[in-house]
């Protein structure tokens, strides 16, 4: 009974953690737009943060599934947390590629302007000379 309880501040612990980092993740992505390589190095750090907790807590979980009032509660908070990342995710990514589609447009509009140069006369040059 001792190590379940044990088990069960561990877990609880760990679903703090890993709300924590869920909260960290949502923070950058809400602020950043990953134009360089310092934002994405640290969500990537911190999604293998995530993994790390999530697989302790798979270790814990192996023994039993019952769940505590406060570890639901904590679960449903990290859910809420990764729906909202994942909505701002989309906006970012509907940023994106209106940005790409923009610059193809402009693409095509130039080059609609400047047409490729057409060689109207023929040359050769006699190497054998």
């Amino acid at each position: 009974m001792i190590t379940i309880n044990k088990d069960n501040n561990k877990r609880i612990l760990l679903y703090q953690e890993l709300r924590t980092t869920a909260s960290k993740e949502l923070e950058l992505i809400q602020a950043d737009d990953f134009g360089d390589e310092k934002s994405l190095k640290q969500l990537n750090y911190l999604l293998a943060e995530r993994r790390r907790l999530i697989n302790r807590i798979d270790e814990i979980n192996t023994s039993y599934t019952n769940l505590s009032m406060q570890e639901r509660e904590i679960i449903e908070n990290i859910i809420e947390i990764d729906t909202s990342s994942k909505a701002a995710i989309e906006a970012k990514k509907k940023i994106v590629s209106k940005q790409l589609r923009k610059l193809k447009e402009g693409r095509r509009t130039t080059k609609a302007y400047q047409p490729e140069t057409i060689q109207f006369e023929g040359f050769f040059i006699d190497s054998k000379k």
